[in-house]
């Protein structure tokens, strides 16, 4: 069988590789997860970005959760404080990590309602209380 890459059949692709994807999670006990963007060249090919992660006792072991446990000190963060939930302007947000490429808002963190925010160092250490 063969499919034409199109903008169309784009979501079904995604569909059977998130299927394929299940039976690798089962078999390995790791955590895949397909970003939500793909791009394609019509007729061509199709790009997804795929991230395998091991579980821990907290969640998924993300590079932004690992770059987290290795960065934290240099932005005045504790070790501790990956997956602590604060409260900013009425809304709950829990640390999930940090991406050190984004100088002004390097901490990752979501909202209580799934939507993934980029955050400040003093914005997160302020409503952490310090």
């Amino acid at each position: 069988m063969s499919i034409e890459i199109t903008r169309g059949s784009v979501q079904e692709i995604r569909s059977q590789v998130e299927e394929a994807l299940h039976h690798i999670e089962e078999a390995t006990g790791l955590v895949a997860t397909l970003d939500s963007r793909a791009t394609y060249s019509p007729g061509a090919n199709v790009v997804f970005k795929l991230v395998l992660a091991v579980k821990t006792r907290g969640g998924v072991q993300t590079p932004e959760a690992v770059h987290f446990q290795q960065l934290c000190s240099s932005y005045g963060l504790k070790l501790s404080d990956l997956g602590k939930t604060f409260t900013h302007q009425g809304q709950q947000y829990k640390i999930t990590g940090l991406t050190s490429r984004r100088r002004k808002f390097p901490i990752n963190a979501e909202r209580k309602d799934g939507k993934m925010f980029k955050l400040s160092a003093d914005l997160v250490k302020k409503g952490l209380g310090r």
